[in-house]
């Protein structure tokens, strides 16, 4: 299979629906995991008592999916990573991740997830590798219908190094 091939067969495509639980325990023990100490985030009395009525999840925590025991990747992340690779792109790297945040996530809610490859390309590297870019778009809406996050994440993928 060639990146062409690769495009070809996933720019566009959307995942199913994902379902995550923001549960309040984890929320807060993901908070303390990135030694974020705000008060909205850990401490209930505090945050019953400011605009939210409930705890908050910090940014980046989206809950657990709820049919799979335990954080996975997302299959389309994994089905065209492993594409990539079988194109002879075997290097993947985190290209960074731009979060946009309409409304904040609360513990107790229930997100639904979904993700699009929304754009592949490529280019020549340095030291003569190529490198493969494509772009996963995924929105992030609760139970009231009301879309809380988008997300942008960026993969780079990479051919061998050239040997000397």
């Amino acid at each position: 299979m060639t990146f062409e091939e690769v495009k070809a067969k996933f720019l566009g495509m959307t995942s199913p629906p994902e379902v995550l639980d923001v549960e309040k325990g984890s929320a807060k023990r993901y908070a303390v995991a990135v030694d974020d100490l705000n008060p909205l985030y850990l401490d209930e009395e505090y945050a019953r008592s400011t605009k939210y009525g409930v705890t908050l999840a910090p940014p980046g925590f989206f809950g657990w999916p709820v049919k799979q025991p335990g954080p996975m990747l997302p299959q389309l992340v994994k089905d065209v990573m492993d594409a990539l690779h079988e194109a002879g792109f075997p290097d993947i790297l985190d290209g960074g991740s731009d979060f946009e945040f309409l409304i904040p996530v609360r513990a107790g809610d229930t997100l639904v997830a979904t993700r699009k490859v929304a754009d592949m390309s490529s280019r020549g590297g340095s030291g003569g590798r190529q490198m493969a870019f494509s772009v996963i778009e995924s929105t992030f809406t609760n139970q009231n219908g009301q879309l809380a996050v988008r997300l942008r994440q960026t993969l780079i993928a990479l051919t061998p190094a050239p040997k000397s």
